[in-house]
């Protein structure tokens, strides 16, 4: 390992690693990798890269304290509380860390903290003295999100596929190899309605950690899905959206009967809830875009959900009733707007089977 190029180091032997080996590691080793985040639970929730096991050396409580400690007394001091808060918990820490790290090939261990610092230096010191090796990334998670933050400077050549809400596009990125679901990585469909019952989107340091990750390295041309600035509550990276504004456009182009099929399919008969739980969802919702409806047509829609639920969500005619009420005087408009407003290329149009072969064979898939 000693060997190894892309190691910067082994210092006493502590295996000191530069952050792009553990990006590389998180795209191609996934499953093999260990990646033990000693930052605290907040930290942690704040952002972090997914796949990654947060296993605290300091918790939310001990890091203020050394925070206030720090601000007050000076580092020596503070560092000495560090000591005294983390001595209790030690060997409980390290029966964790030595867990994590079973079975996981030594050039695929790493640990890091916030900017590669005591924290990680401690664990990875504890670790090393029952003999186990792991890698400290220098910098820390500061330094792996700036570094993966990197690909947003340059982006590969990019195909944006694009449709009225209900033309089953998110269908077709799944079947792209070469496709990345920004609605899949955000947790959330994009739109007033898109949110996934019952699961939280990420944080926004998260969403773009993972964005980042998707093209880590990538040359060969991608699709992405046709999104506004915002998916739920994140935002696209900015140089993300204006890359993709003045990307191609391949256009999904099927009727109104087919779209509020497809997304009484996905949105009514498939979901995983009990009708009522479902039922006051979509009136949640409704109300979230009532000001843009207005409120006589807010009031119908309304309706239209609450008889459509009470015939059950079987009744699909009922639901595609209110589903297309909503489409015409709502996203339909929406959509047109801004396709208007990006004014792009559009090299393809077609249904959705056209397009997912059009796109297939102009990506080399």
């Amino acid at each position: 390992m000693g060997n190894d190029p892309s190691y910067i180091g082994n210092l006493t032997g502590k295996h000191i690693v530069d952050p792009e080996v553990v990006l590389d590691s998180m795209v191609n080793h996934e499953s093999l990798g260990a990646y033990i985040d000693v930052r605290s639970e907040g930290e942690y929730a704040n952002g972090h890269f997914v796949g990654s096991l947060n296993i605290p050396i300091l918790n939310d409580s001990h890091r203020h304290e050394v925070g206030l400690t720090y601000k007050k007394l000076g580092q020596d001091r503070a560092i000495e509380l560090g000591y005294k808060l983390v001595s209790p918990t030690k060997t409980v820490l390290v029966e964790k860390y030595l867990k994590a790290l079973v079975d996981i090939p030594e050039d695929q261990r790493f640990i890091y903290c916030w900017r590669g610092g005591l924290r990680s230096q401690l664990a990875q010191e504890w670790i090393q003295d029952k003999g186990v090796k792991v890698n400290r990334v220098v910098g820390g998670f500061k330094a792996l999100r700036n570094t993966a933050l990197k690909v947003f400077e340059e982006f590969p050549p990019i195909f944006v596929l694009g449709g009225m809400t209900g033309s089953g596009k998110t269908k077709i990125i799944k079947s792209i190899q070469s496709s990345i679901d920004l609605e899949g990585i955000a947790a959330h469909r994009g739109s007033a309605f898109g949110s996934f019952f019952a699961v939280s989107q990420p944080s926004q340091v998260t969403f773009e950690n993972s964005l980042a990750l998707s093209l880590w390295r990538r040359k060969d041309t991608i699709v992405l899905e046709d999104e506004s600035v915002s998916i739920g509550k994140l935002r696209l990276p900015i140089q993300l959206y204006i890359e993709m504004a003045k990307s191609p456009l391949v256009l999904v182009d099927i009727s109104l009967e087919e779209r509020a099929h497809n997304i009484y399919q996905e949105y009514i008969a498939s979901a995983l809830v009990n009708s009522e739980s479902l039922r006051q969802h979509y009136l949640n919702c409704l109300q979230k875009i009532s000001n843009k409806l207005g409120g006589a047509k807010t009031t119908e829609i309304y309706s239209k959900i609450i008889k459509a639920f009470d015939e059950g969500v079987v009744d699909e005619a009922a639901h595609r009733d209110w589903i297309a009420d909503l489409l015409l005087s709502y996203y339909d408009k929406l959509y047109n707007y801004s396709l208007a407003k990006k004014s792009r290329s559009i090299v393809f149009r077609g249904n959705n089977q056209e397009c997912e072969q059009w796109l297939k064979e102009n990506t080399n898939v």
